[in-house]
Formats: structure tokens, C-alpha cells, sequence
């Protein structure tokens, strides 16, 4: 069995626990302060008995079965059954067995069956076989070979005689976890003497798992939800005004002065004497004062100038 050791390395060693410490417990608050359900602690191993010393078993011997009676789906009702230590010649068994009508050409094997229950198998992290034996043995769960002591490592039969001596002998083994299933589990062992003449045989076992419990769950407080934010109502934005563009008022317009049309050239107006002497009218137009008033005075002349 291999023994780990822990090194003491210092103080550096101690500083980078604290600060793993620390880190470790910001995190805490962290998921504290987010509502969230942190673990606290590291998970646990806790032992539990699956088959005790002394318990329940049922047994065959003086009889070759092969290797079906391994497998956990076969049939051991017809076995007898009885309670641990068995075996003979030592006087300190529960359940004595047979060995035949010969001291001299005992059986040299003798076959044992139990089952346990196991609910959930990812819980085992590891097992424990204990065993007390007379001479060699080899043990099966579910069918699989988890150990093998004082036997040879070739096939065996049951003529296979032990290869070495034990007188109640205790041997501690681990055994893989991997070879559980969920729910009846059987645990199936063969018992072989060293030689035909042996005067005994004992045979009994406990087998028990490693099982890992979940750390301390701290569950996360209470949050109080924020109150409800009736929203604002939308305010509509007043329509941009355009100011009216400025209107520059027109220039004062002066009135263009009536203009009174100019009676036909050579006619003397109504009234005016006209004794064959003058040729034409002579015209004279007046423009007086800033407003449009005009006066035409006329006269009548000849070829050679005006005369009144």
C-alpha cells in the first residue's frame, strides 16, 4: 500500500494558502452579493458497510460449477446459506462446511455468494475488501476479478490447488468503485486449500465504500425586488415656429402725371379765330409745383414766329 506523505515547505507555502483563502472567500461575497447559493467546506468522505464480517452468504463445495456461478445473474438459489466465519478444523466458525469423505482428498474449492445494494454509484469514490482466509482465494464483484491472493496467475479450475500455506489469514485490498452498479450488486468468492490433506479451511470478508458527501450549500439571502418605475410620459416637442421673413416695404411709387392728349396738329381749338394767316398751332406745355399738374396754354402762329 503506497502511503502519501505531505511536504512542509514554509512559510511561502503558508502565504499562498492565505491568499487562496482569501480569493476564495471574495468569491463567497461575490455570489453572496448576486443572490447566488455558494458551497462552503470541502467535500467529505464518509464510510459505509456494504457486507459486514459475519454476515449472510450462500455457499456451494464439493462440486465443480466452471465459472457461470461468478456472474451476478446467475442462479444461487439452490446453494445453501449461513453465516460468517465458515469453514472447518479451527473451531471458530459460525458456519461449518463439508470436506468430503476422505481426510486425505478433501474438496480443494469452495464457492460463496452475497449481494448488497448500492443506490448511486458515482457517489463511491473508492471500495475496501477485508478478507479471512485458509488458503488462497479469489474474489469477483458483478462478474470482474477484483483480487486475487496466494493463487496462481494462470487460469484456475476447481482443481486448482492455492499456491501457498495461510492459517486465518487477514488481507486488506482496495477494489475499484468502477465495477458497482446501481442497485444489487453480488459479491462472488472461491476458496482453494494448498493441498487435498489440509486440515482446514476458513473463509470470511467485509467489503466497504468510500463515499463523498457534497460540501455545506450556505443558501443565498433574500433579494428584495426594486419597486416598480412607472416611466414618464412622452412629452411631444413643440413644433418648430419659422419666423416670417421681413417684408421691406416697396418703395413710394410718384404717380406719372395725367397727361391730357394734344389736340390735332393744325386745327385751332374750338372757339379761336382763323382768318387763313396762320399756318399752325404753337404749343406751350407748364410744369409747376411737385404735383402732377400740367397747363397747356396755345397760341397761334405763322412761318416766321409765334404772335400772340
Amino acid at each position: 500500500m503506497t502511503t502519501n506523505h505531505i511536504a512542509r515547505t514554509g512559510r511561502p507555502q503558508r502565504s499562498s494558502r492565505s491568499s487562496k483563502r482569501l480569493f476564495a472567500a471574495a468569491l463567497g461575497f461575490a455570489a453572496l452579493a448576486a443572490g447566488t447559493a455558494i458551497a462552503t467546506g470541502t467535500a467529505e468522505a464518509a464510510t459505509s458497510t456494504l457486507v459486514a464480517r459475519g454476515a449472510t452468504w450462500r455457499w456451494s463445495t464439493g462440486t465443480d460449477l466452471g465459472t457461470a456461478w461468478r456472474s451476478p445473474s446467475y442462479s444461487d438459489s439452490t446453494w445453501r446459506s449461513g453465516a460468517g466465519q465458515f469453514g472447518y478444523g479451527d473451531g471458530d466458525e459460525r458456519t461449518v462446511l463439508p470436506f468430503g469423505s476422505s481426510t486425505s482428498n478433501r474438496y480443494p474449492t469452495a464457492y460463496f455468494r452475497t449481494s448488497f445494494s448500492v443506490a448511486n454509484p458515482s457517489t463511491v469514490t473508492g471500495l475496501t475488501l477485508t478478507g479471512v482466509f485458509d488458503d488462497g482465494f479469489i474474489a469477483y464483484v458483478n462478474g470482474t476479478q477484483v483480487a486475487r491472493v496466494k493463487m496462481p496467475s494462470t487460469t484456475v479450475s476447481y482443481r486448482t490447488l492455492a499456491a501457498d500455506w495461510a492459517e486465518n489469514e487477514v488481507v486488506t485490498l482496495a477494489v475499484p468503485a468502477s465495477v458497482l452498479r446501481a442497485g444489487t450488486n453480488v459479491l462472488a468468492v472461491e476458496v482453494h486449500q494448498r493441498t487435498l490433506d489440509s486440515s482446514d479451511l476458513s473463509w470470511d470478508a467485509s467489503l466497504t465504500a468510500t463515499v463523498s458527501t457534497a460540501p455545506t450549500t450556505t443558501a443565498a439571502p433574500t433579494t428584495t425586488a426594486a419597486p416598480t418605475t412607472t416611466a414618464a410620459p412622452t412629452t411631444t416637442a413643440a413644433p418648430t415656429t419659422t419666423a416670417a421673413p421681413t417684408t421691406t416695404a416697396a418703395p413710394t411709387t410718384t404717380a406719372a402725371p395725367t397727361t391730357t392728349a394734344a389736340p390735332p396738329t393744325g386745327v385751332a381749338p374750338t372757339g379761336a379765330a382763323n382768318d387763313g394767316r396762320w399756318s399752325r398751332l404753337i404749343f406751350q406745355d407748364e410744369f409747376s409745383g411737385t404735383t402732377a399738374k400740367w397747363q397747356r396754354n396755345w397760341r397761334m402762329g405763322n412761318d416766321t414766329g409765334i404772335s400772340p
